[in-house]
Parts: structure tokens; C-alpha cells; sequence
């Protein structure tokens, strides 16, 4: 699984903390790990070097959904409604 947020890439099933932390600006090209996305002619999209695991019970499968909703990336966010304030 992975998040896109702000133009970076993250895996959020990735064990290495400091791995899942690692963001990449798609157009910088910063230092971290590298993310490629690609696209076949069948539509289908790959992203490169994601984590991969063998699943074979809803348990393990809810799990692995836990594991990447806590890696998720959350902010609140301030907005001031203009007449408002």
C-alpha cells in the first residue's frame, strides 16, 4: 500500500520506519528512496520497490490494513473563512 501526499511517495506497509518516512518529491528528485510508476498498455499500474506481502486469512489482511492506516501521514489543517475572522 502506499500514500500519496504532496507529491511524494511512501510505503506504508514498510517495516523500516526510517524506509517509510523516506519522502521523495516526484519532480525534485531528492534524496530517499526512488519510486517508479509505470503503466502498461493494459492499464495497469506498477509502482517499483513497494513492500509485498503473501496474504491467506481476512486476519492477516485486516492487519496489514491497521499497520498502513497508523504509517498514514495526517495533519489538520487551518483555514480561516474569509468575514469570518
Amino acid at each position: 500500500m502506499l500514500e500519496i501526499y504532496n507529491e511524494t511517495i511512501r510505503d506504508l506497509l514498510s517495516t523500516n520506519r526510517t524506509t517509510s518516512m523516506d519522502l521523495v518529491r516526484a519532480d525534485s528528485g531528492t534524496s530517499g528512496k526512488q519510486y517508479t510508476i509505470t503503466h502498461d498498455v493494459n492499464g495497469h499500474t506498477h509502482v517499483s520497490d513497494l513492500t509485498i506481502f503473501d496474504v491467506c486469512s481476512v486476519g492477516k489482511i485486516s492487519s496489514l490494513l491497521q499497520q498502513a492506516a497508523q504509517s498514514r501521514y495526517c495533519l489538520g489543517t487551518f483555514m480561516m473563512i474569509s468575514g469570518l475572522f
